[in-house]
């Protein structure tokens, strides 16, 4: 291990008030080597309905099968009674994958609960919300036998890459280590495969809304993109994820900042619902619902200005199938949140006066349009 890789995992440890810390490429590599502690006797991983398809992908190469759970209508993370139900009714599962969407905090304490009753192994998914808190105080990526981060594109410090896997088991931190060391290292002309990944993503998507079966083309995306998601961290890497670590605290304050902006403009908007953030938690971009008759035309002009809006994410309860797993129940939360998702930037690109700017432009859109 390089000096710049010690460094790096004892600062990640530090923070997240973890034993073990194992650096490797990209976030979605961490998840592999969590899912792949669970025990293979049972190979079912239960996923929130709403994240991006990189948590699902990587469980194929785990050797592991995705059950997919229902998340809350408030905070788009993983349901508890959801969990509980599919644990009560399905003796195959594994682990359970608890993300912080949005940033928004997902009740690892009560999953913790249900999954330790239950030998199944919890991962808590922190890539979105790197440097957030429990209400408690304790950071994010403190809880769960295996935590995850993320330094690469969008997230909340963009290092240009890098993900770690946390935990306080030497047993755990032992294996992941030797997972670790055989992984191969970063491909060559990696950006023109995410460009090539991103552009045939979109292709599938857009023709699902008119031919629903375009979604089994989705089965081989595991396969022809694994060397975008399983490979070694670099010295580089590891050297980007320090430097970036000493601005969290601003780029932290900054994004709160705009936060309390959008919930000040946009919380009494008519026919607009924010998602919750406040009180513990972080915001990795600024998340409300809009009715989806309406939310098209919303991303539509905004984009047309020249500001940043996403709709993500989609329901994976409608693609899960495609690659092994089950959708139990139909996640009725999660699809209709996955119709009715805005995001906007809040991140260090963004001023206070562009964004005032932005939610001027959507109260001004929503006033015509509800």
């Amino acid at each position: 291990m390089s000096d710049s890789t010690e460094r790096c995992e004892a600062a990640l440890a530090a923070m997240c008030g973890r034993r073990h810390c194992v650096l490797v490429g990209r976030g979605a590599t961490a998840l592999w080597m969590a899912y792949s502690m669970s025990n293979p006797a049972k190979r079912r991983v239960v996923l929130p309905g709403l994240i991006c398809l990189s948590p699902l992908f990587t469980v194929k190469y785990a050797d592991r099968l995705p059950l997919v759970a229902d998340v809350e209508g408030d905070t788009a993370t993983i349901d508890v009674v959801s969990v509980e139900k599919l644990l009560s009714g399905e003796h195959d599962v594994g682990a359970v994958v608890a993300v912080h969407l949005y940033g928004n905090t997902a009740n690892v304490s009560a999953l913790g609960d249900i999954c330790a009753r239950n030998g199944v192994l919890l991962i808590e998914d922190a890539a979105q919300a790197l440097g957030g808190r429990y209400a408690d105080g304790a950071p994010f990526g403190s809880r769960g036998d295996i935590s995850v981060l993320s330094f690469g594109h969008t997230k909340i410090l963009d290092a240009g890459g890098g993900g770690a896997f946390l935990t306080d088991s030497d047993e755990l931190a032992s294996r992941a280590r030797e997972m670790a060391s055989q992984l191969p290292g970063k491909p060559d002309g990696l950006a023109d495969i995410q460009e090539i990944y991103r552009r045939m993503y979109y292709a599938v998507d857009d023709l699902a809304k008119v031919k629903p079966g375009a979604t089994r083309m989705l089965a081989e995306f595991p396969d022809l993109f694994r060397e975008m998601y399983l490979y070694a961290a670099e010295n580089a890497t590891a050297d980007g994820i320090v430097r970036a670590l000493g601005s969290l605290n601003d780029e932290l304050a900054h994004r709160t900042e705009l936060a309390d902006l959008c919930v000040e403009s946009l919380v009494d908007v008519p026919g607009i619902t924010c998602l919750t953030t406040g009180g513990s938690g972080v915001t990795w971009r600024f998340t409300f619902r809009v009715a989806s008759p309406v939310r098209q035309g919303l991303l539509e002009r905004v984009r047309v200005e020249g500001y940043d809006i996403s709709s993500w994410y989609p329901s994976i309860a409608g693609w899960v199938g495609e690659v092994g797993g089950q959708n139990e129940g139909g996640c009725p939360v999660a699809s209709r949140l996955s119709a009715e998702v805005v995001n906007i930037w809040v991140n260090g690109q963004y001023s206070s006066d562009r964004v005032k700017e932005l939610l001027a432009l959507i109260r001004g859109f929503m006033s015509d349009h509800v």
